[in-house]
């Protein structure tokens, strides 16, 4: 039986802090996730969606949207 790798923090794999992040789907789910977690790391991040409904879950969650 194979065993599941462990999933190291974004510090650890690499550090986010002063880059810039574009996640797309970044609206929700997966995508809403990466992004919180960048962005308390220190990345700016720019998030895009296809919806408009969609992006403003964005920023009631101050992540920049476009």
């Amino acid at each position: 039986m194979q065993s599941i790798p462990q999933v190291k923090p974004i510090k650890q794999a690499f550090d986010p802090s002063n880059r810039v992040a574009l996640v797309t789907g970044g609206s929700g789910g997966i995508g809403l996730s990466i992004t919180l977690g960048l962005q308390s790391d220190g990345a700016r991040v720019d998030s895009g969606a296809r919806r408009n409904d969609k992006l403003s879950v964005g920023y009631e969650t101050g992540v920049h949207c476009t």
